[in-house]
This record gives C-alpha cells, structure tokens and sequence, in this order.
C-alpha cells in the first residue's frame, strides 16, 4: 500500500493538471475562486484516499483548517 506521501504527491499533480495551477500558487495565501476550488478539490481528494484528519490535511496545505 502506498503512504500518505506519495498519494498526497499523486492528487497534488492531478489537481494541477485538471486546473492549470502549479501547486506553488495552490497553497498560496489567495482568496480567489479558482485558487480556492483547487485547494478544495485537492482537500477532498485527500479525504477520499486517505485516512488523514482534517487537522493533518490542513496541516499538509499550510491552513489552520481543511
């Protein structure tokens, strides 16, 4: 089975692709909608293939909560 590392690094690029965004610009502090909706995407991705908390996800992404 995969760790959280590389399934993090596999729906990070996939969230990339699919939006156009590099992942540098994802994780910014940017409030507009398209930076918002790929941080999101890309949250409940990891949801999905993950048993990460919220807590560890947002800590993954650099916010105070997923």
């Amino acid at each position: 089975m995969e760790n959280t590392d590389e399934v993090s690094e596999a729906l990070l690029k996939i969230v990339e692709l699919k939006t156009g965004i590099p992942r540098a610009e994802i994780f910014e502090s940017n409030r507009k909608r398209k930076f918002v909706m790929a941080r999101c995407l890309y949250v409940n991705l990891m949801h999905i293939f993950t048993d990460l908390s919220e807590t560890e996800i947002s800590n993954k992404i650099g916010k105070d909560r997923a």
